[in-house]
């Protein structure tokens, strides 16, 4: 689905190979559609148990990520939290059924490091953050503040987030935090003393790089790094 730039209609697009337009200030069809398609009980057996019914189970992720469901009129109403627990429990017993939409719950219901970049891939989020980390010097604030959600410790996003910061203070303070923690690979540490140079820190930049060689002293990523940091460092 996608929003108007005005935000008054949505498109949808669906599996039958159908595309409709709503009206998003009146959206009475769309709740009727919903409540037909799940009938009245939607997703719900008689004992109150959610059902494998595709349109339920979409229409039951929706409540739980946005915390709202339809109302009859067509009108937006607040689920409250212990509903919201309710279902996602349901929704992972769910998945360990062989219904073709299990992956997609399962991937919904992951978190933390088991999340992988998208239901129908086997790359996780955590490995995919890490690899732009080591790989990509472009990584803007809110990329680094996301990963921060799924990595909250890993020293490389506590020093690409200091080169943001306004504050001297908190700057230095995740610098000296990152450094701190780097763990006692050579990839990483001299991918922290690339972002510490450019962050014009040669002489913690001379200590990470430090860190690599003693993690492989024949890397010569972190050998010529160290050779431009020390060109760096003031006379």
């Amino acid at each position: 689905m996608a929003f108007s730039p005005d935000g008054a209609r949505v498109l949808t697009a669906s599996w039958d190979k159908t595309a409709k337009l709503w009206d998003a200030a009146t959206p009475v069809i769309l709740a009727h559609k919903v409540k037909e398609l799940g009938g009245e009980t939607a997703g719900k057996d008689s004992s109150g148990a959610i059902t494998g019914h595709a349109a339920s189970q979409v229409e039951l992720l929706s409540i739980v990520a946005s915390g709202f469901k339809f109302a009859d009129d067509g009108s937006l109403v607040t689920v409250d939290e212990q509903l919201r627990s309710q279902i996602t429990n349901q929704l992972e017993s769910l998945a360990r059924d062989h219904d073709p939409n299990v992956r997609f719950i399962q991937w919904f219901c992951s978190a933390g490091n088991d999340r992988t970049i998208f239901p129908a891939s086997d790359i996780k989020v955590v490995g995919w953050v890490e690899n732009a980390l080591l790989t990509n010097p472009n990584v803007n604030e809110e990329w680094v503040r996301n990963a921060l959600i799924f990595l909250p410790n890993h020293p490389l996003l506590h020093i690409a987030l200091a080169g943001f910061e306004t504050d001297s203070k908190r700057a230095d303070f995740l610098r000296s935090f990152g450094l701190a923690r780097l763990p006692k690979e050579s990839a990483v540490c001299t991918r922290a003393g690339e972002m510490l140079l450019a962050q014009q820190r040669p002489q913690l930049a001379l200590a990470a790089v430090d860190n690599a060689l003693l993690a492989d002293p024949k890397d010569s990523s972190a050998q010529h790094l160290r050779a431009k940091v020390l060109g760096a460092m003031p006379r």
